[in-house]
């Protein structure tokens, strides 16, 4: 299989690329950037990590939307096992040119990070989990290296596997059990919700559309999102996602462990 990041990019391309994947990425950026807000309250600097996150897409709409004074302080690290999508997300950070913001990039395996534990704020993971080999490892890897919050979604199971390069999929029951079992040995709390991307990343544009009844008819749409015959008509199935919010507590130590 050919590498796709073995051809040339241009700037250009890579903000076209970047503005169709923002439907994708709208929801977990919102989660994202008000868990920074609540971080800077109390801290006057944060670290993320984004794990597996490839050519920096995540980063990259992060600064877009984040005031120059939260960038002063903020740490991210980029890491994933990919060495040319991190080659590719170098250029991309080198292009914003954000000199109050630090980066670092890490080639490493998403399910080994070569970190201590409780190094980073916020840690956050993009339908990655689907592709590792050790769903339950991830997990409790990305809990013992956050201080604070982990972010991670992955698409729901849709009766099949949409991708090759999927290890696994997962429904709300499933899911739900790989995180109750993650819990007998280590002490978190999570918050579990769906979202479809396309019609959230629509309602939250519609203030550009002049038109009063069109708005209305888009929030409209909104609104009846989950009535079965509004799910079928005006929502695309296959784009259905699963967004994880874990919270640690200052105080978490896995079960077992001496003190």
């Amino acid at each position: 299989m050919k590498d796709k990041y073995t051809k040339p990019y241009h700037l250009a391309y890579v903000k076209n690329k970047f503005k169709l994947m923002g439907s994708r990425y709208y929801i977990p950026l919102r989660l994202l950037k008000s868990v920074i807000k609540q971080i800077t309250k109390v801290s006057r600097s944060v670290y993320v990590l984004d794990s597996g996150g490839g050519e920096g897409a995540l980063i990259y709409a992060l600064l877009k939307v984040l005031r120059p004074h939260i960038l002063a302080d903020l740490y991210i690290v980029n890491l994933d096992i990919n060495l040319n999508a991190l080659k590719f997300a170098k250029q991309i950070m080198r292009s914003l040119r954000y000199e109050c913001c630090t980066f670092d990039l890490i080639h490493a395996d998403v399910q080994y990070p070569p970190f201590r534990k409780d190094a980073f704020d916020i840690i956050t993971s993009l339908e990655v989990i689907e592709h590792v080999d050790d769903d339950k490892a991830y997990l409790k890897s990305l809990i013992q290296t956050t201080k604070k919050y982990v972010i991670l979604t992955t698409p729901r199971f849709l009766g099949y596997i949409r991708s090759e390069e999927h290890k696994r999929e997962y429904s709300y029951k499933s899911l739900l059990s790989v995180l109750e079992n993650l819990r007998k040995n280590i002490d978190f709390d999570y918050h579990l919700y769906t979202y479809q991307p396309a019609i959230h990343f629509i309602y939250s544009r519609r203030q550009l559309f002049s038109s009063k009844i069109f708005r209305k008819i888009i929030g409209l749409l909104f609104l009846i999102r989950n009535i079965t015959i509004g799910r079928l008509i005006f929502e695309q199935p296959k784009g259905e996602r699963f967004l994880l919010l874990i919270l640690k507590s200052r105080q978490n130590k896995s079960k077992g462990d001496k003190v």
